[in-house]
């Protein structure tokens, strides 16, 4: 199951949000419930904060269930992988530099976001990160 809120009332169809998760999910072969939070520049900039101690808004932030970080959910009958949010204001700044439409954006963040919560982590070393750029590129192309 993905939940999916959307705190900033962007357009975003939970449906569509939905799907891309799913699809990333099915590609990695990986089940479990998922929840996606788009949230403002103030919300992500706070939690950035907070876990990261950076007093900056970011594009995307993903707690894994098996963190034990306060931001997961309690488990329900899948495996719960955990929460990936979204910062709404990072999403039109970067779609606009990078001259891509938001969708996309929002499909790169999502696609990021996920690999984090399955344990990918392109800040470990240069290693980690060609592994995860491979993974995030193979998954991307299923949605050109």
């Amino acid at each position: 199951m993905v939940e999916f809120n959307n705190k900033v009332k962007a357009g975003v169809s939970q449906g569509w949000v939905k799907s891309v998760v799913a699809r990333i999910l099915r590609e990695l072969k990986k089940k479990g419930d998922v929840s996606i939070a788009l949230v403002g520049d103030k919300e992500i900039t706070e939690l950035n904060k907070k876990y990261r101690k950076r007093d900056e808004a970011t594009d995307v932030l993903s707690f894994r269930e098996s963190d034990g970080s306060e931001m997961v959910m309690p488990k329900k009958e899948e495996k719960f992988l955990g929460e990936v949010i979204i910062g709404y204001g990072q999403v039109k700044r970067q779609s606009r530099e990078q001259g891509c439409s938001m969708r996309l954006e929002m499909i790169v963040l999502l696609v990021h976001g996920i690999l984090h919560l399955l344990g990918y982590d392109h800040e470990k070393g240069e290693r980690e990160a060609k592994i995860m750029q491979g993974e995030e590129q193979k998954l991307l192309n299923l949605f050109k």
